[in-house]
């Protein structure tokens, strides 16, 4: 569409001309939809479902394919019952195809099973991690996190996480806190010193 639309404009010159502007491909999205309400499904198991207002794909010559979905994105996660066990929004989301990495940037808010909310400006999510792996999830830029009960904690150097945002450990940082799942509602959130700081694994 866009390659016809160059050669009506180059076709209305004066000497009759047929001008050719080449247009690297790799630019354009190979496919563009909107208002996008999909099921992801992992291993024939359904595990996502992503909603956004956009969806791009690429495919360029030297770098791998990915998506891109420019306008508001959300997401949710499952476990096998089909119970959600994170949501997580952002302004701007990146698919990295062959390495199966998540880009989030903007405002990048997400809940967890407990309720602990996180927001911070960018976020990486490993899709291929397993689920307990302690670094699926990570950021190095400054993270908000709001406990169930209202409370606030800013922390400067980012965190790393399991794929259910369960263990979050953060790096450079007097306390580590682990969010531990328990039957009583007021219990939900357990904060243990730690001495010793964090390093960011790369």
């Amino acid at each position: 569409m866009f390659l016809l639309l160059f050669l009506l404009i180059a076709c209305g010159n004066k000497d009759g001309k047929l001008q050719v502007v080449s247009v690297d491909a790799g630019t354009l999205p190979v496919t563009h939809t909107e208002d996008v309400s999909s099921l992801i499904s992992d291993s024939g198991i359904t595990r996502y479902r992503l909603n956004a207002k956009i969806w791009d794909t690429y495919k360029p010559k030297d770098s791998e394919p990915y998506w891109h979905f420019p306008e508001k994105f959300h997401l949710e996660t499952f476990d096998s019952l089909f119970n959600v066990t994170a949501t997580i929004d952002a302004d701007t989301a990146f698919y990295y195809e062959k390495r199966e990495v998540w880009r989030l940037t903007g405002c990048v808010h997400i809940r967890n099973l407990e309720g602990v909310i996180f927001d911070t400006e960018e976020l990486f999510w490993n899709q291929k991690a397993v689920a307990d792996a302690p670094d699926a999830i990570y950021t190095c830029l400054p993270v908000k996190v709001t406990l169930p009960n209202g409370d606030t904690q800013h922390h400067e150097d980012g965190f790393k996480s399991d794929q259910y945002m369960h263990l979050p450990r953060f790096y450079k940082t007097s306390e580590v806190i682990t969010f531990v799942e328990k039957n009583e509602p007021d219990s939900l959130v357990n904060i243990e010193q730690q001495q010793k700081q964090d390093t960011l694994l790369q």
